[in-house]
């Protein structure tokens, strides 16, 4: 299933070159950088109060990429949810 889904993520970007990348959970970000982001630029992070990672961004390609926690089953505060908006935002406007 993960080769047929690398395989058509290629298959997009032969099409397409986004502007920038929202990726939703970092086990989905850790496995596109083992099998299709091979090459990309050092990651600048956010935490919480607590030091939990809350999202980051880095660049493959030239292109900017954001990935953040999953918005699922996280159990994220309001507070870390503002941040995660706030950098979001700032990410966007880069």
């Amino acid at each position: 299933m993960e080769k047929f889904c690398y395989s058509k993520i290629k298959e997009i970007f032969d099409h397409i070159t986004p502007e920038k990348i929202l990726i939703l959970g970092f086990k989905t970000d850790n496995k596109l950088k083992k099998n299709f982001f091979k090459a990309y630029s050092e990651e600048r992070g956010l935490r919480n109060s607590k030091n939990r990672k809350l999202a980051y961004s880095y660049s493959w390609e030239k292109i900017p990429v954001f990935c953040m926690l999953h918005p699922t089953g996280n159990r994220i505060s309001n507070e870390d949810w503002e941040k995660i908006k706030n950098e979001f935002y700032r990410f966007l406007r880069t």
